[in-house]
């Protein structure tokens, strides 16, 4: 059998193909070997043969079928024709020959998931234009953007001209594509141009740096591990264990897919001999032993892992921020630093907070669990419990329902987007609340169901957080502090968003576990309502037996207070009182006292 991994050149789709049985380790492409040498160069273990047998078969699941890579090649085929076109009739505008216009290039790449070959069923493309100077990012969002809104084959396009990183998000014949762009200083883009090279940072802004740096990590990446067989493998199986896990989205502040490629080609380089199913284990045991859930940020913070062979902070030749625990200060508070092999080093996590830091770190330990109850060649383990998707809706007694609603569907999608992004800050708000314990489940819920109590919405996005409330000493949870400061980062007066009528404001509904049946039936299935309403049930009646025995254990040993003690026998008054010289005023009527039941258990242990 043959493994074929594509990726996209301006050349047409290039196919890498090499036999399902691991090539030699430590090949000539192994460029960056890490800041350590391995731990083991052992081979594969005979006696781990089976595993491996049995976890690639489970990653063949992940794959997508023939059909779906022939109709990825032809959108991308598609897409870099339009792009070629454009960039010419640009420079048509701008005054240069038709003839020499056609000569002037403009190029797609693809990074992330797609460039390392790692994509699965419905994975969505992530793209970058890349144009000469005479292109700016403006004409992207507008000619480009209009020519591809007037084409049938492309659909929900979103613009988001004002992120971080500008895109566009759309479909095209039913593909999903993120599409970044970048315009360097230079008068054309050939075929044979490369975009690894440090020179084509120079003179470009922020926003151009971060839309290169997609590309520029995925190629650096594949040069920084030893066997890319075994890493294509390997981060096949993390990326299924982190989806359904419920640990994967760097939004939700959890990693994301390129932070999890770089975890994963940390472990090949530990290991760069092991097989696919060992270095699988590997990675697990590694990283439950390399995080802390809640790191002393000022003593022992957590300790980066990068690619590299050193982290090369001297090197900074166009001026960029590079990450730098030493230099920079807002460095020091990066909880999960990994950072991306290339120039500029940054930390592809600097999402992550301490919630979902000890989310993951539990995930972490979950797995080794099962892996060491496994056997000691883990010759039992199941792979279907080791990704069995987290019962997020059954963990929890308490919920948070977070709504953005919206007047219509196009403004819901890019006003849930900007809401989304800052759901991380709220969870830094509910950190600081002593003792609460949160989950932010990475999910987003579309309820295309009007409003009831919102005449103006007509679909709403929804996201939920569990909160663990076991170890709070207080009953009443202070959430109004944590959400008026969530909301002062989406609506405050210092916000640069252009908010339109049709956003409507955020709101926060607190749900207990027996609520969910009916204000979150949309997700959730058929058999999590039956169980919910299963523990449900035992909860109550848990709660009933206890409460039985607190009052059983009461009655049977009252309190000995001297104000129950029996008095003993006093002599009989006979001398009657004297009346008083001035009348007592009169007393106002005061009903009696309804017994509690604790006043109610010591007359029945008394005989009052």
């Amino acid at each position: 059998a043959t493994v074929s991994v594509l990726y996209w050149s301006s050349g047409g789709t290039q196919h890498i193909t090499g036999r399902a049985a691991p090539p030699p380790a430590m090949a000539d492409t192994w460029v960056e070997k890490g800041p350590t040498a391995p731990l083991s160069t052992d081979g594969p273990k005979e006696s781990f043969a089976g595993l491996t047998e049995r976890y690639e078969a489970e990653i063949e699941k992940t794959k997508e079928t023939k059909e779906e890579s022939q109709l990825r090649e032809r959108v991308l085929s598609w897409l870099d024709e339009v792009v070629k076109k454009w960039v010419a009739a640009e420079a048509v505008k701008k005054g240069f020959r038709p003839e020499d216009a056609k000569t002037i290039g403009g190029r797609i790449y693809t990074f992330g998931s797609y460039r390392l070959g790692v994509h699965g069923p419905g994975a969505d493309i992530d793209t970058l234009v890349l144009t000469p100077r005479h292109v700016t990012r403006v004409e992207f969002f507008s000619s480009l953007g209009d020519e591809l809104r007037s084409s049938s084959r492309v659909t929900e396009l979103v613009a988001v001209p004002d992120a971080a990183t500008p895109l566009m998000k759309m479909k095209i014949s039913g593909i999903s594509l993120d599409l970044l762009f970048a315009s360097l200083d230079v008068s054309s883009i050939p075929n044979t141009f490369e975009v690894l090279e440090d020179k084509v940072l120079k003179g470009v802004d922020q926003q151009t740096q971060r839309s290169l740096n997609g590309t520029r990590v995925a190629t650096q990446m594949l040069k920084c591990v030893p066997n890319v067989h075994v890493f294509r493998s390997v981060l096949r199986g993390i990326k299924k264990w982190a989806q359904n896990r419920g640990v994967y989205g760097n939004v939700y502040g959890y990693p994301g897919g390129v932070a999890w490629a770089i975890l994963v080609a940390r472990v090949c380089q530990l290991y760069p001999n092991m097989s696919s199913g060992e270095v699988f284990i590997k990675f697990f045991t590694f990283h439950k032993n390399w995080w802390k859930p809640d790191p002393d940020m000022n003593k022992s913070p957590n300790n980066p892992v990068y690619l590299q062979s050193t982290l090369d902070v001297e090197k900074n030749e166009y001026g960029f921020k590079i990450w730098n625990r030493i230099v920079n200060q807002e460095d020091r508070r990066d909880t999960f630093p990994v950072i991306t092999p290339c120039y500029p080093a940054m930390n592809a996590c600097y999402n992550v907070s301490i919630p979902t830091l000890r989310v993951m770190c539990g995930e972490f330990e979950r797995a080794v669990a099962i892996i060491n109850a496994s056997g000691p060649h883990c010759e039992n383990l199941d792979f279907d419990e080791l990704m069995r998707p987290v019962d997020f809706f059954k963990k929890y007694t308490t919920y948070l329902k977070i709504i953005a609603g919206a007047s219509d569907m196009d403004t819901g999608r890019r006003w849930a987007g900007f809401v989304e992004s800052r759901l991380r800050r709220f969870l830094i708000q509910l950190n600081l609340i002593p003792d609460l314990r949160v989950h932010l489940l990475p999910r987003e819920f579309t309820v295309d169901i009007p409003s009831t109590t919102h005449p103006k919405e007509v679909v709403s996005n929804v996201w939920f957080i569990g909160m663990d409330t076991s170890l709070l000493t207080k009953r009443d949870i202070p959430l109004d502090t944590a959400w008026n400061v969530y909301l002062s980062h989406i609506t405050g007066p210092t916000v640069k968003f252009d908010r339109t009528e049709g956003m409507i404001e955020p709101r926060l509904v607190i749900l207990k576990r027996k609520d969910l049946p009916t204000e979150a039936s949309f997700a959730l299935s058929p058999d999590d309502i039956a169980d919910i309403t299963r523990l449900t049930f035992q909860q109550k009646k848990e709660r009933r037996k206890r409460k039985r025995a607190e009052a059983q254990e009461t009655k049977e040993k009252p309190p000995e207070s001297p104000a129950f003690r029996p008095t003993p026998d006093l002599p009989e008054c006979t001398e009657q009182p004297k009346p008083s010289a001035t009348p007592s005023p009169k007393k106002r009527a005061s009903t009696p006292r309804k017994k509690s039941l604790t006043d109610q258990l010591i007359a029945d242990a008394y005989g009052f």
